[in-house]
């Protein structure tokens, strides 16, 4: 044997010593696993034999539930998937299942209630159906809930809202509105082409309006604010030595907002205090016409 010869199969050698070892070592370490389902997952049931009666005393609105039959219970699936050398087992991404028992979604304790009004099941999130009729017969419908709060509002007079308030809120078309604008569409209502028997309506429909106060919140720019903030994560003198500038930037952030002001300005109701609106209101703001 040459001496060439001699090391090509002293290499040869030495590559395969080599890829065989790390072979081993990839089987060891558990990088190269078998792909087959039966090497990783098996599957095991658990029979329940129910053979027992329940005793459901309920209410003449109540009835057993029909998705759990009444038991209260309900199978529910926790699907997972495996993954083995990179590829799914299975033909599906969660082909496989850990089932359990648990609370049924749909009712409380096997029973669900009916409601006697629109013949609707209640959903299992509510104590009560909350159909307009329901919500009614509980003093909770939305015209209820807002007597209630209209009812325990300061009154004040529409004179006093004019010169107190830019904006007011109507409760009844849950709709903001400024005061002059109020004025010209109860002005719009009661024009002259309006009969007296039209006008008697819309003056019953208007004295029934709910109108709130409202809060006013403004854009607010704080020099110093902006400086802390704008320094914070820098070093720590850095706020000291900024201080020097809080006034000027404070003077320039001033004109902004009074710029943008206006239009940023942003009304909210304040149910608090109710404005009444009289005839006598109407009567100066639109010309009513007569019967007689």
């Amino acid at each position: 044997m040459s001496i060439f010869e001699a090391l090509l199969y002293f290499g040869l050698t030495m590559s395969l010593g080599a890829v065989t070892g790390l072979l081993i070592n990839y089987k060891r370490r558990g990088k190269y696993m078998s792909e087959r389902i039966e090497d990783h997952i098996k599957t095991e049931y658990i029979d329940l034999h129910v053979d027992f009666k329940l005793k459901k005393d309920i209410a003449l609105d109540e009835e057993i539930c029909k998705d759990c039959k009444g038991l209260g219970l309900h199978i529910y699936d926790a699907r997972y998937g495996v993954t083995v050398n990179g590829k799914k087992l299975g033909n599906d991404w969660f082909p496989f299942n850990k089932q359990s028992i648990s609370w049924c979604p749909s009712c409380y304790n096997g029973v669900r209630k009916r409601c006697k009004h629109c013949g609707e099941l209640v959903p299992k999130q509510f104590v009560a159906c909350q159909c307009s009729k329901a919500l009614e017969e509980r003093g909770k419908s939305p015209w209820q809930i807002e007597k209630k709060i209209w009812d325990k509002a300061e009154k004040i007079t529409y004179k006093e809202a004019l010169d107190k308030y830019d904006m007011l809120y109507v409760g009844n078309w849950d709709k903001y509105i400024m005061a002059d604008e109020l004025e010209e569409q109860i002005e719009y209502w009661l024009d002259d082409n309006a009969e007296p028997e039209d006008q008697e309506e819309i003056i019953s429909d208007l004295l029934n309006l709910h109108i709130y106060g409202t809060n006013k919140d403004t854009i607010a720019l704080d020099a110093e604010d902006i400086i802390s903030d704008a320094t914070s994560d820098l070093h720590d003198e850095a706020y000291e030595r900024s201080k020097h500038v809080i006034e000027k930037l404070q003077n320039y952030l001033d004109v902004i907002k009074k710029e943008i002001e206006d239009t940023t300005s942003t009304y909210y109701q304040d149910v608090k205090i109710g404005v009444q609106l009289t005839l006598g209101d109407i009567k100066d703001i639109s010309y009513i016409k007569s019967n007689e």
